[in-house]
């Protein structure tokens, strides 16, 4: 054979190999229209997740292109929708993850299929792995209840329970949207809020994720509900508003004694505020039980078997939960604070710790907790939209602390004695409390009960 001719059969032996291995790896999406990822929509800055995502697969994958879904029409993270079949990886609340199993929507990846599994926290891997040793999603972030309070306040820091820090904070001290002054907890209390909150209390006394599979509520966990939600004001707990950060506003400018939020909350409230902070996780109930934290988990499609972009999504997947894209989606921007999510690597926490005191404090809430993941059994989907309103009607039927109803131009009890009784007959009569001095008011009269919501 003619060397000339020889060399060109070999190249072009070797380029129809390259081209095999690439269409049969990574690179197999091109022969669609490339990958489609769904993200958790819930976080402060969801535009910083999307660049830095974008970028950092275009310079690993430049052939392939991704397409994000930020928009919670389209994906709501796992609460009400399943993923729609042309996504190849998603993010989901991993609540659902025994749901989306049952749905086969989730394809497997093995041990060798996830980067670096050792580096994410032990909560968050052991609560994704299979008992084939396999994974059923790859953890990004995580979440859990924590206490933010003034750094000052030695009561709740020293407040280990769930009665403890009822005998700190006390019962029924505001009854409107917004605490008067530094008093009381601010709590969010939502039929969807409760809902999910029945699971991490009834863990918080048996120390196991209830069955979701009856009806029945258990009396111990309604009367802890109770507890909690009474610390606090039906109004505030209630308050409706296209501000999901709402509280941290509030408690920036001195309303309220403590709140209840997730580390994010932090983004949201001022730089005098996070100076001035303390936190710690909530204390759901008496027992001591490990505390219950949720996480965002990336799944892959199982629908990318058939269309042959499987390998791609597992790269996507590990891209989204490297060390260096969970760090610069979250981290601090020139006009922005960092966004307090809490990573689920190791690593991801030393980056960010180094420069930020509050994410060391954050670090050491997690290290030190031993948390277990809030994963709930397959019928999670069906028990919340039919419990959902019964947990919440139990959890306020024993609020006992009344609510406010606005009047108008009320200057002295006098005042109050002809305006508040006709105001408050549908709910339970006049308490004979009154005030002018609400935030957002003019003023309100303090009626016996509280709708049920």
């Amino acid at each position: 054979m003619d060397r000339f001719l020889f060399r060109c059969t070999r190249w072009f032996l070797l380029a129809l190999l390259g081209l095999s291995l690439f269409f049969s790896g990574v690179g197999g999406a091109q022969a669609g229209n490339g990958l489609t990822l769904a993200l958790y929509p819930y976080v402060p800055r969801l535009d910083q997740f999307t660049t830095t995502i974008q970028a950092a697969w275009s310079a690993a994958y430049p052939d392939i292109p991704l397409t994000i879904i930020a928009d919670d029409k389209v994906w709501d993270g796992g609460y009400s929708m399943d993923p729609p079949d042309d996504v190849d990886v998603f993010v989901f609340d991993a609540t659902f993850l025994a749901y989306f199993q049952s749905k086969n929507n989730l394809s497997s990846l093995s041990a060798s299929e996830v980067n670096n599994a050792d580096d994410f926290l032990p909560f968050a891997i052991d609560g994704v792995k299979q008992s084939d040793n396999t994974y059923a999603a790859i953890p990004l972030l995580g979440c859990t209840n924590v206490l933010f309070y003034w750094n000052t306040d030695t009561g709740i820091a020293q407040a280990s329970t769930l009665n403890d820090l009822d005998q700190v904070l006390h019962e029924c001290t505001y009854t409107s949207d917004i605490p008067p002054d530094i008093r009381g907890l601010m709590v969010k209390g939502s039929a969807s809020s409760n809902s999910y909150r029945y699971s991490e209390l009834y863990y918080a006394q048996y120390g196991t994720l209830p069955s979701l599979s009856g009806t029945a509520l258990d009396p111990t966990v309604v009367a802890n509900g109770n507890t909690l939600l009474s610390m606090g004001s039906y109004l505030n707990s209630n308050y409706k508003s296209s501000d999901s950060y709402i509280m941290s506003t509030w408690f920036s400018k001195k309303y309220g004694e403590a709140m209840v939020g997730y580390t994010e909350s932090l983004s949201a409230m001022t730089q005098s505020m996070r100076d001035s902070v303390a936190m710690k996780l909530l204390p759901m109930g008496n027992k001591g039980y490990r505390p219950t934290f949720y996480a965002d988990v990336i799944g892959i499609n199982s629908t990318t078997q058939g269309r042959g972009t499987r390998n791609a999504a597992v790269a996507l997947a590990n891209l989204l939960a490297s060390t260096d894209v969970v760090v610069d989606s979250i981290k601090a921007t020139s006009s922005a604070p960092a966004q307090y999510l809490m990573p689920t690597r190791s690593s991801a926490f030393t980056a960010l710790k180094n420069n930020d005191t509050l994410y060391q404090a954050i670090d050491q809430m997690v290290t030190s907790s031993n948390p277990v993941l809030f994963a709930l059994d397959k019928n999670v989907r069906t028990w919340m939209d039919t419990m959902e309103t019964t947990v919440n009607h139990a959890f306020w039927s024993g609020y006992p602390c009344g609510c406010d109803v606005d009047a108008t131009g009320i200057f002295n009890y006098a005042q109050a004695q002809s305006t508040c009784p006709s105001l408050c007959t549908s709910q339970g009569g006049w308490s004979g409390q009154w005030t002018n001095t609400i935030p957002g008011h003019s003023s309100v009269c303090g009626c016996n009960t509280c709708p049920l919501p």
